[in-house]
């Protein structure tokens, strides 16, 4: 099978060269070693978010408000966003029912470090990881962005940098009401299907660190929100017997239910945990 030619012939991938693979698309390489494309079928994504949006209010249904998805307009935003600690975004086409995004090849995700790293992280790795992930994140949201979907599988690594990618259910604007979303990092106010903003992203950013930390994740009430309190509680109690105590308050103020007592991104960033070496 010869290589297939997207964007006009500016780039080409080995559709025999499967990187990865997920619920919204599959991610192959090029013979060269030096782009990622993601083929994204948009049916797919419709239906699961129409699976999410089910599981969570228990009505099923496959219409999609326009907040839902956007994919083009957002992509075409994000082609001009520059971090070194998001993954860049050379180009998209869109053929048919897929839509193809080109984008810098990296050597994995969060969730393969872990693994080489004997299941779970020190906490220093821990704080190199948040460090620059918190900057990229805080970066997107001074320009107005959520990610909406902040979970290992989408945080990539390059060498020592660690790297946000998967901005398809990324949003621009200051509140949303769109039930997106991997389940288990998921925030409370999306499952309760009220207004939410750039919040979200802390709150997943923390069951992130939950994650890496003891290598497995004590919140995984999906769709109860006021469990989602107790996993919570649970997480930091665990946290506490291993880890120190800045450890502990960042979680503390990351995991809150109510958005109103959650901190910012900016404030993961500088908090003592991040700053300091142990």
């Amino acid at each position: 099978m010869t290589a297939k030619l997207i964007c006009d012939g500016r780039y080409k991938y080995d559709p025999r060269m499967v990187l990865g693979s997920g619920g919204f698309g599959t991610v192959y390489g090029d013979r060269e070693g030096k782009i990622a494309v993601k083929e994204v079928n948009y049916e797919n994504v419709r239906r699961s978010i129409a699976s999410i949006k089910e599981m969570v209010s228990g009505v099923k249904t496959l219409t999609l408000n326009p907040d839902d998805i956007d994919l083009l307009n957002e992509l075409t935003n994000l082609k001009n966003i520059r971090h070194p600690n998001i993954v860049e975004m050379f180009d998209f086409d869109k053929q048919g029912q897929n839509l193809y995004i080109v984008m810098e090849r990296c050597d994995g995700d969060l969730d393969d470090f872990i693994k080489q790293r004997g299941g779970r992280l020190s906490e220093n790795e821990v704080k190199n990881v948040i460090g620059q992930v918190a900057a990229a994140l805080h970066y997107i949201h001074k320009l107005g962005m959520a990610h909406r979907d902040v979970k290992p599988a989408n945080i990539l690594r390059k060498r020592n940098d660690f790297k946000v990618s998967d901005f398809g259910l990324s949003k621009f604007g200051a509140h949303f009401t769109s039930v997106l979303g991997t389940p288990q990092y998921t925030a409370p106010e999306i499952i309760d299907c009220k207004q939410y903003d750039v919040k979200v992203d802390v709150w997943s950013l923390g069951v992130v660190i939950v994650e890496c930390f003891l290598g497995w994740s004590a919140i995984v009430s999906k769709f109860d929100s006021t469990k989602l309190n107790v996993d919570a509680l649970l997480a930091q109690s665990q946290i506490a017997q291993n880890g120190s105590k800045d450890l502990k308050r960042l979680l503390q103020v990351m995991l809150q239910v109510e958005p109103n007592y959650r901190c910012s991104m900016h404030d993961v960033m500088n908090h003592r945990f991040v700053k300091y070496s142990v």
